[in-house]
């Protein structure tokens, strides 16, 4: 407690957050008529107290009126808007996004943070350098250097603000730093210059088993895969994610480095998951950021921290990136808006929805060419520009309305009918049939004892297999259909008649045996029997076809095959017609007589 400051009151007949009543009360002979509260009594969020409040009475900011309500005077009346976002919207994870779908929807209008530069000295490329020699990862890298900054508390504003956005007040220049990246979507880092050797930044991948001791004040040990940013001895942040304790900005800091980059989404993703450190920087980096907004976002940065910390800005910004930004078009007619929301709207109405968006266009004709402004990565298609007009035009104005078309009778093909045809005659023989996954091992094929020239080897691979186990799509049914039979015959199942017909897969070309298109699954019909006999067992080996070529031919195996097994006095046979041809081996035998026992 110090003269002159202003602090909360609590008087007599006051109710706490917590439901403590506050009443008169004596100590040491002395009657008080009230309390003073600290931030934890009156449930404030975390990071609004000044720092030589914590613990202690809360200390209220300057331009608080004595007397004045608390909730008032702190702005806890305020209402505070909670999202949920589509992971395709990451653009909303700003505000100045968010004003953009409210001005397009109520059509008011869009006032955007007004960013003028103070006046610079000096200048940056006689202070600093950046070197990208990954710039896969790292398409763009800008910087800025300010001078003779005060390092302290942050205004209480900008406290409350990030305080009721979740993010805890830490000082000035790191507040404008995590506020500019709340407002605009774009997370930036500052560095102390004064630690950074070599006054140079260079942006590389990790040496394997390199070591970083991040902000958390966690060593972490890198790998290769994931992206840093170092000064001109080591590494000094962990790009994308959160930066090093070598080059914090502290109370001792006066010059500073301003770091505003474009990182590819998937390195950050996958070094934030490879760490386990997920920050709010990670967060916006890993769903895509405008490319376009980081130089304003950088120059909206320095124009704060010089109004709030004071320093002087040194003239020019560093940037990597020397191309032009081609803006995304992407085409529709308006036939087929209409057609697919089942409205009739005209190019005005089309046209006012685009410009409220804020979208750029042109018609050829009936047709509406759209520019994509950079920050809306989610509109790719003719059906991205169609969603737009609906949500806009209001899903509660599109008529519902029932699908109309011609009823057709279904059929099946003359595949599906002989496929029919060959498993209705198997399971008269007595067959059951199995059905098997179509990965299988490549070690099968040594199992079989197949040449290493076999063209049965030359399977179609896997990119994303489950397990080892299923890393290959199957070149024949034979090692699926053998695995169900071992499997039976380990518990002592010793009769069994099966059957599988099913699709192989083969890359095609020259070494497929059939000749066949690359790439396209081929129907195979294989079965196998086994039966005990007077003690002795007997089998049918497997045997099988290509069921797309020679049906006919797979139905004389399976018949001269049976019959090897257990020759029948058979019926004189009574032709029947298969697939128009007339078949001398099919005969119409009775039921009694197809499940006779040998």
């Amino acid at each position: 407690m110090r003269p002159g400051i202003k602090v909360p009151l609590a008087p007599v007949g006051a109710k706490l957050p917590g439901g403590v009543a506050i009443g008169a009360a004596d100590k040491a002979g002395v009657i008080s008529e009230g309390m003073l509260c600290s931030d934890a009594e009156l449930a404030l969020p975390a990071g609004l107290a000044l720092a030589e409040s914590e613990g202690g009475i809360f200390i209220l900011p300057e331009e608080c009126a004595v007397g004045a309500d608390i909730v008032t005077a702190l702005g806890l009346d305020d209402a505070i808007l909670e999202f949920e976002l589509t992971p395709n919207r990451a653009d909303c994870l700003s505000v100045v996004n968010i004003a953009r779908e409210v001005a397009a929807v109520t059509g008011s209008p869009l006032t955007l943070p007004e960013i003028v530069l103070p006046p610079a000295k000096k200048d940056i490329r006689r202070l600093m350098s950046i070197e990208v020699k990954d710039a896969d990862l790292c398409p763009r890298f800008t910087g800025k250097v300010i001078e003779g900054v005060r390092i302290g508390p942050s205004p209480y504003w900008l406290r409350h603000r990030l305080a009721t956005a979740g993010i805890r007040s830490i000082n000035n220049v790191v507040d404008i730093s995590n506020y500019v990246m709340l407002e605009m979507g774009q997370p930036s880092h500052t560095f102390d210059y004064d630690r950074l050797a070599g006054h140079k930044i260079i942006v590389r991948r990790a040496g394997e088993g390199e070591k970083l001791t991040t902000l958390d004040g966690v060593e972490r040990s890198l790998t290769g895969d994931m992206l840093l940013i170092c000064d001109g001895e080591r590494a000094v942040s962990v790009a994308g994610v959160m930066g090093g304790m070598d080059t914090e900005i502290t109370a001792a800091t006066e010059n500073i480095f301003i770091e505003c980059a474009y990182f590819f989404p998937k390195s950050v993703r996958l070094t934030s998951r490879s760490l386990g450190l997920l920050s709010e920087s990670s967060t916006r980096f890993e769903k895509g950021i405008d490319k376009e907004n980081v130089l304003r976002a950088s120059d909206r940065l320095a124009q704060l921290i010089v109004a709030l910390a004071g320093g002087s800005l040194v003239s020019g910004t560093l940037d990597t990136f020397a191309g032009v930004f081609e803006r995304r078009q992407v085409a529709v007619d308006l036939g087929r808006i209409n057609g697919t929301l089942g409205l009739a709207l005209g190019q005005e109405e089309v046209g006012a929805v685009m410009s409220a968006l804020s979208f750029a266009y042109d018609w050829e004709g009936d047709r509406i060419v759209v520019a994509v402004p950079s920050y809306r990565q989610d509109i790719v298609r003719e059906v991205d520009i169609i969603e737009e007009i609906a949500r806009l035009h209001g899903y509660e104005n599109i008529p519902a309305t029932l699908p109309k078309g011609k009823m057709t009778e279904g059929r099946r093909s003359p595949k599906q009918k002989v496929a029919e045809f060959i498993s209705t005659r198997m399971t008269a023989l007595g067959f059951s049939e199995i059905i098997t996954y179509s990965f299988t091992n490549k070690k099968y094929f040594d199992d079989l004892l197949l040449p290493a020239d076999d063209p049965l080897r030359n399977a179609v691979v896997v990119k994303n297999p489950f397990s080892e186990e299923q890393g290959i799509m199957r070149t024949t049914l034979l090692p699926s259909l053998l695995a169900v039979v071992s499997r039976n015959m380990n518990r002592r199942l010793l009769d069994m008649a099966v059957y599988e017909m099913a699709h192989v897969f083969r890359p095609g070309g020259e070494n497929c045996p059939m000749n066949c298109p690359p790439c396209r699954p081929r129907r195979r019909l294989l079965f196998f029997r086994l039966e005990r006999r007077e003690g002795n067992i007997g089998f049918l080996p497997p045997q099988g076809c290509d069921g797309n070529h020679v049906f006919d031919s797979a139905h004389r195996r399976l018949a001269s095959g049976y019959r090897k097994l257990a020759p029948l006095p058979a019926p004189r046979p009574r032709r029947q017609s298969v697939c128009g041809r007339k078949q001398p081996w099919l005969y119409r035998g009775s039921a009694s007589h197809r499940r006779r026992k040998f």
